[in-house]
């Protein structure tokens, strides 16, 4: 059954629409825009609207902490192009200009024996841009050489920077990130002072090591991320060691004769790796070779973020300390599956890659990735040839055929070389893991993804306590 509602036809629509904009005009004349009224008193969050077209402003606040005095434009403290020369230690007043949104330029001379420059900005009433580069000031056409994008008000340039700080000039801008301005007690800000100090870390030289006393030392930014000792070696001595320990983080040793350093590049000797609990040994085989007089040594840390506490022990000879020994027991036989599951989980490093595994046996069996032992497994092919390092696309009898390999890897281990996999194991659930053990790559699959590792001492080189069983998780289950 039909609907008896008569429905309007196109020839209506057509009529309507013509109607409508033929009204265009009259309806636009009636709705120009017009001045608002002026509240008494400053209101800094007003806009006023001209009658004739020109540029929106806000009024300026005038009894906002952070807000200049009113006065000309002409005659602001400092013009946004320019680039005002600090002085280390010396906090210079800045202003930020966001009518137009001009960055604050500043130049610093970074002298020959700076470590670090740090920069802070106080009293803004918001987090700002800090960005950095060598010689040149900063500009929107290449990326800075150092930045710090709205944390803290911070930036730290160092030596050991991805980009090393160098001597000469260093420009810095200051810029307000985002496109509206900071609101202070509902009120816009269009101009803000703050105050901007540039603190230089110099060489320096934090104590004096002697053999046999563990040094104890923190790293923080306020240090630029480095302590510095020196350890005067006597004419019969034919071997010194450094070992760091107690280390939550990726610490290096850099060492240098008869001369402090200002970064790495200036160390005669640098260790760098993954591992935090580091090793350095001068003798007559290190290269330069240990001459008696006075040495110098860096503890360094590539970015100081937190505090990163360590304790550097000192020995003559080759030998780690005894009280470095000590293999803690990993968890108890009756721990529940999940902290079972916890301490054996570990952490594994090898040259340029790091990664986890699981323990899958008592005796030390572990599982972990291909990628992440590679450096291990090219090591292995280059000192010992292919009799030992496993092969990528190996059969089921990969590790037979390695283990047949063992006598020969044992002729050419004369030099005691340790494996390269460094194990860091959970003791304590509630603290990070600890470099504890080394590893030998038995089998790896590549196309899995897959390696198979044992556990063969510990950090140093030390046998495993008798009947020492680890953790595990059941191969089925890993």
């Amino acid at each position: 059954m039909k609907s008896s509602r008569s429905h309007p036809s196109p020839r209506w629509f057509c009529r309507a629409a013509l109607f409508f904009v033929a009204a265009l005009p009259v309806a636009y004349a009636g709705c120009q825009p017009t001045a608002l009224p002026t509240a008494p008193g400053p209101v800094a969050d007003r806009v006023d609207v001209p009658p004739a077209p020109a540029e929106q402003t806000f009024d300026r606040p005038k009894s906002v902490p952070f807000a200049l005095p009113e006065q000309p434009d002409d005659e602001l403290p400092f013009s946004p192009m320019d680039s005002t020369t600090l002085q280390f230690g010396e906090p210079q007043r800045a202003t930020m200009n966001l009518r137009d949104y001009a960055p604050r330029a500043f130049k610093l001379d970074v002298p020959e024996d700076t470590v670090a420059v740090l920069f802070e900005v106080r009293g803004a009433p918001c987090t700002l841009d800090l960005l950095a580069r060598l010689g040149e000031p900063v500009d929107d056409v290449s990326p800075p050489d150092y930045y710090n994008y709205g944390e803290e008000n911070r930036l730290m340039v160092s030596r050991m920077s991805e980009v090393p700080l160098e001597s000469g000039e260093l420009y810095l801008s200051v810029e307000y990130p985002l496109d509206s301005p900071p609101v202070f007690a509902a009120r816009p800000l269009e101009l803000f002072d703050y105050e901007i100090e540039a603190t230089v870390i110099s060489t320096r030289v934090d104590g004096q090591l002697k053999a046999g006393e563990p040094m104890r030392g923190t790293l923080t930014k306020a240090t630029g991320g480095f302590r510095s000792y020196t350890i005067d070696v006597p004419a019969d001595v034919d071997a010194v060691r450094f070992d760091l320990d107690q280390v939550d983080g990726d610490l290096n040793l850099w060492a240098k004769f008869d001369a402090p350093m200002v970064s790495s590049l200036d160390a005669d000797i640098l260790v760098a790796s993954l591992a935090g609990r580091e090793t350095l040994i001068l003798d007559a085989k290190s290269d330069p070779p240990l001459h008696p007089g006075r040495w110098y040594l860096t503890v360094s840390e590539l970015d100081a973020w937190d505090d990163t506490p360590f304790v550097l022990h000192t020995s003559f000879g080759h030998d780690p300390p005894a009280e470095l020994l000590t293999i803690p027991k990993m968890g108890d036989e009756a721990d529940s599956p999940l902290r079972t599951a916890v301490h054996a989980t570990v952490e594994l490093s090898s040259g340029n890659y790091a990664g986890t595994g699981v323990l899958v046996s008592p005796n030390g069996l572990l599982l972990s990735n291909h990628h992440v032992v590679l450096d291990a497994v090219e090591a292995d092919k280059l000192l010992y040839g292919d009799a030992w390092a496993t092969q990528s696309d190996a059969g089921p009898s990969a590790t037979e055929s390695a283990n047949s390999a063992t006598v020969e890897r044992e002729q050419a281990e004369s030099n005691d070389r340790l494996d390269l996999v460094v194990v860091a194991a959970t003791i304590d659930p509630r603290q990070p893991p600890v470099e504890l053990f080394r590893a030998r790559v038995l089998d790896t699959r590549e196309q899995d993804d897959l390696a198979l590792l044992q556990i063969t001492s510990g950090f140093y080189g030390q046998p495993l306590p008798d009947d020492y069983r680890f953790p595990y998780v059941p191969f089925a289950e890993a």
